[in-house]
């Protein structure tokens, strides 16, 4: 495994989820939204990487993909711990 670059921020859960995990699941953003719970705009501020994951959307998040929750807060953290450090906005 490469070490990772301390300089480019960690990627945000959503950036991931737009990419590469939500495409490969064959659903749409408002049947995605839906079995999340949330709303197709809170569903798109996430994939744009303007809101977090939050614990609780970790839990959704992990129970629709059947990972569990931990990647996704792990990651979350990551990127906020890295944007805290750099005196960046969230």
């Amino acid at each position: 495994m490469m070490p990772r670059d301390i300089n480019h921020c960690p990627t945000h859960p959503g950036e991931l989820l737009r990419m590469d995990v939500f495409p490969a699941s064959g659903m749409n953003a408002p049947e995605i939204a839906q079995a999340l719970g949330i709303s197709c705009q809170s569903l798109d501020e996430l994939l744009a990487a303007r809101k977090p994951v939050t614990p609780d959307l970790a839990e959704r998040l992990g129970q629709l993909l059947g990972n569990g929750p931990g990647l996704w807060i792990r990651m979350q953290a990551a990127h906020d711990d890295w944007r805290a450090s750099h005196n960046n906005a969230p």
